[in-house]
């Protein structure tokens, strides 16, 4: 995937998923011995076109697994 690509995103934070679009912001290779295959992708998001009890939903699940690290 390239920056700037838009992409349809299904997200599973409960049964019903959260279905918006987003915009690839950022694309960083990954290399090490321990991966399969030797190299994965991290990329970084942004969330568009996404309703505000969805957000409040993604807020929520980031905020609960910072809290348990």
């Amino acid at each position: 995937m390239k920056r700037l690509s838009k992409v349809d995103l299904e997200i599973y934070l409960r049964e019903e998923p959260i279905v918006c679009k987003g915009k690839i912001a950022w694309v960083r290779k990954i290399e090490g011995d321990y991966l399969e295959g030797g190299v994965v992708y991290d990329t970084g998001i942004e969330l568009r076109d996404i309703n505000q009890d969805d957000q409040r939903l993604i807020k929520q699940f980031i905020v609960q697994k910072k809290q348990g690290e």
